[in-house]
């Protein structure tokens, strides 16, 4: 990531959101950022609660926002927090009001935890999966224990203007994380889609390897862009051959004993919110690690 200037991290007080608080107050105090700490109520929570307890909403607002904001203090006491924190307890949908939060402060990074309270397992949550698409702003989710700075970031591309943006932001991660880089290409051999024809030319030894040298070269080409900012640390590049780009991502995460992916989204929907795209979407199904989901960069410059 470039240098920050404005964090915003939700916290639902799950274990996971409380990762990505460190986190977050880490990547602020690294960069001299201000950190937005935001905590959403639902509104029919507080409905609920109020002809529960026989309480005006207003009441119960005010209760549940003293609570939240001493929650938050608490819990920023136990961590090496930046001097520049802003505590925000707001009323409504949670994704609405995410977005609202991160359009109003000019965020340059919304963090969150992979899973909330709906639990945790292989993947990331359904809730940070709707945070990527609708927010406009590269986010990152962050795994529950990961309290301190990334070791290993492994970062995709496919060569596109986004992927571009995103092996920039995973440089700059493992650069200040003082963490191993790997770049990796998943791409799916001609040969392997070839089978109609008995000996296709595709098939053919040295057309595979005249194949992989540009790729190599072209991987190679894109890692050099950064040759300076990788300088004093440990990196590699990799290709992996694979027709299910999402999955193979997952495996090598897996295998490469990762803590953190990068990789870009792409696409709009006619609303103007974020596809993620087929690659992205298997990711997020499958990976154990966080995860930083890197914006065109029409979202946002048009946020």
């Amino acid at each position: 990531m470039n240098r920050l200037t404005s964090v915003v991290v939700a916290v639902d007080f799950s274990p996971c959101s409380f990762s990505a608080l460190t986190t977050a107050a880490r990547l602020a105090r690294r960069d001299g950022a201000t950190l937005h700490v935001l905590h959403v109520v639902e509104t029919l929570a507080v409905s609920d609660l109020a002809e529960a307890l026989g309480m005006s909403d207003g009441a119960v607002r005010e209760l549940a926002e003293d609570d939240a904001t001493e929650a938050i203090q608490a819990e920023l006491a136990r961590i090496e927090a930046p001097t520049g924190i802003h505590i925000d307890v707001s009323f409504g949908a949670p994704q609405r009001e995410i977005r609202r939060v991160v359009e109003d402060v000019q965020a340059d990074l919304l963090v969150m935890g992979v899973h909330g309270h709906e639990g945790g397992g292989k993947g990331v949550g359904t809730f940070a999966t709707r945070a990527i698409r609708n927010a406009p702003v590269d986010v990152l989710l962050v795994r529950e224990g990961q309290d301190g700075p990334f070791t290993h970031v492994l970062t995709c591309t496919d060569f596109s203007e986004t992927a571009r943006r995103a092996v920039a932001r995973g440089v700059s991660v493992a650069t200040r994380d003082q963490a191993r880089f790997t770049l990796l290409h998943v791409f799916w051999g001609p040969w392997h889609r070839l089978s109609y024809r008995t000996q296709p030319p595709a098939a053919s030894p040295e057309y595979r390897v005249e194949y992989m040298t540009l790729l190599r070269s072209r991987l190679a080409r894109e890692s050099a862009e950064h040759a300076e900012a990788l300088a004093g640390i440990e990196h590699a590049d990799e290709l992996f051959d694979a027709s299910h780009y999402g999955e193979a991502i997952a495996r090598f995460e897996k295998e490469s004993g990762a803590d953190l992916v990068v990789l870009g989204t792409r696409g709009r929907t006619n609303l103007r919110d974020v596809f993620l795209g087929s690659t992205a979407e298997r990711v997020l199904r499958q990976t154990n690690c966080s995860l930083l989901a890197v914006k065109p960069a029409d979202v946002i410059s048009e946020r």
